[in-house]
């Protein structure tokens, strides 16, 4: 039993970080504004500036910025927010018109402070 536990030791005390990255792909990283999830999920390229990584961004999140636009465009505030939270939107606490998505996606509602019917949305 000694043996055993004197050998699952001394194996423990070997083991090195294996998750650790290497100086160079964590200045990559850096340079690029990616993480390591958007650079492993191809939504980010860290041979990119990070400048041509936001273009590249903000043109996937046009089509997506249309779509939702005319899906909530003119509708109460009330109505809205159910509708979002159902399809797994979670609302920011701190900021009452902005949402963010499972991705990480930010939506900012454009509400008429008036009659409290949404304009429309932008993403980031």
């Amino acid at each position: 039993m000694k043996a055993k536990l004197i050998i699952v030791l001394l194996s423990l005390s070997v083991v090195g970080n294996a998750n650790a990255i290497s100086a160079s792909y964590r200045s990559q990283l850096e340079k690029s504004g990616c993480t390591q999830v958007t650079d492993g999920n191809g939504t980010c390229d860290i041979h990119k500036s990070k400048r041509e990584n936001m273009k590249h961004h903000h043109a996937e999140l046009a089509p997506a910025e249309r779509t939702i636009d005319q899906a909530v465009a003119g509708k109460k505030l009330s109505e809205v927010v159910p509708l979002l939270v159902a399809n797994g939107w979670e609302q920011d606490d701190n900021a009452p018109l902005e949402f963010v998505s499972k991705e990480g996606v930010r939506m900012i509602l454009d509400v008429n402070q008036s009659n409290d019917q949404v304009q429309g949305v932008n993403l980031k």
